[in-house]
């Protein structure tokens, strides 16, 4: 695994970066991405912005791999074995960079709030997204890393989606849990101890 803080990270010089947000390893490639909040001036005031660069091992700015919103970044994660990067935005925004084809692959027709939560199934086929609002997504994502526009499955509850947990169809739920999977409800506990 390269050490990235061998080297200094630059951002595009047409960028006015004020402050980084939060950065993203990549498992098995050598890719770092960095969410960063930009300031420039506009003839209407000050303009604040969201942006997210992808950087090569020895800090080498990926120039078409640069993504740029009037709102933040709120979550980045990498596809497990692709070079496909899944980022959500403030707006509800899902973003997906495929770096190999240098593609953008965005989505405004689901979530309309904060993105919270985006997980990666262990093989890259699915994609799971939830906002403040408390909407949770299933996407399909082809072999090649496009996101499918359409979800599988959208679900609406009634509180902000915080996390997410993704397992295999041959795991055994405990059959203590207070969770149904099926139903995505909280469910009365079938013990009582």
């Amino acid at each position: 695994m390269s050490v990235y803080f061998d080297f200094e990270i630059k951002p595009s010089p047409h960028q006015q970066i004020s402050n980084h947000e939060q950065s993203a390893w990549h498992g098995t490639f050598a890719l770092l991405a960095v969410s960063s909040k930009s300031e420039y001036i506009q003839p209407t005031g000050l303009v604040s912005a969201g942006v997210v660069n992808v950087f090569l091992d020895e800090g080498e700015l990926i120039e078409d791999a640069n993504m740029q919103r009037p709102c933040m970044a709120s979550l980045m994660k990498w596809h497990p074995t692709l070079k496909v990067i899944a980022v959500g935005w403030e707006s509800g925004e899902l973003c997906l960079f495929n770096e190999p084809e240098h593609a953008f692959f965005d989505n405004t027709a689901v979530h309309k709030s904060t993105i919270t939560v985006i997980e990666w199934s262990s093989g890259g086929g699915r994609l799971v997204t939830g906002d403040q609002n408390g909407i949770l997504a299933i996407w399909n994502v082809s072999q090649h890393g496009h996101l499918i526009n359409t979800p599988i499955k959208v679900v609406e509850r009634d509180s902000p989606i915080t996390h997410c947990l993704l397992y295999s169809p041959d795991f055994t739920p405990d059959t203590n849990s207070d969770f149904d999977l099926n139903t995505f409800k909280n469910t009365p506990s079938k013990s009582s101890a």
